[in-house]
């Protein structure tokens, strides 16, 4: 995705790990054409939460 800046965080606050992922994305007001970035954005975040990489069972180490 054009402009695009994925990250993501897990820190710990008491007895809870908190785990935050974020996309951020260009204002569509400033680019031209006709793609929506923000229901792409939308679409790569529902990919990492529900299918994060992985092979035989376990997730990938480093950045994949």
């Amino acid at each position: 995705m054009y402009g695009a800046v994925r990250s993501a965080g897990v820190q710990k606050e008491g007895g809870h790990h908190i785990i935050t992922v974020q996309v951020d994305v260009p204002s569509e007001r400033f680019l031209s054409g006709k793609v929506s970035l923000f229901q792409e954005a939308l679409s790569l975040l529902f990919e990492v939460l529900t299918g994060p990489k992985q092979g035989n069972g376990v997730f990938y180490e480093g950045n994949c």
